[in-house]
């Protein structure tokens, strides 16, 4: 399991659509069916339902997915404590 995985199933969820996650992290298709494909592998259950043309979280998936959310939260925001870190010390050294 990794953060790229888990930001596709965020992205399915959301949109209920490889496709439409696929063009919001600018990916394609199959990448976005490869990925959640390995997550499902690793975790060892399906994680979305697809049938009829629609993709729908299993119970399981709707709760790693929320679970998901929040870790891609956290991670998004020590990224940009980060970015802010690199900035302070570049002008404290200039």
């Amino acid at each position: 399991m990794n953060l790229q995985q888990l930001r596709v199933l965020v992205a399915v969820v959301e949109h209920q659509s490889f496709t439409l996650a696929a063009q919001e992290l600018a990916m394609t298709q199959p990448a976005v069916s490869q990925h959640i494909r390995a997550l499902e592998r690793y975790c060892r259950i399906r994680l979305v339902d697809r049938s009829k043309g629609r993709v729908v979280p299993t119970p399981a998936g709707e709760r790693l997915c929320r679970t998901a959310a929040t870790v891609l939260q956290v991670y998004d925001e020590a990224e940009r404590v980060v970015c802010d870190l690199r900035s302070s010390a570049s002008s404290c050294a200039s």
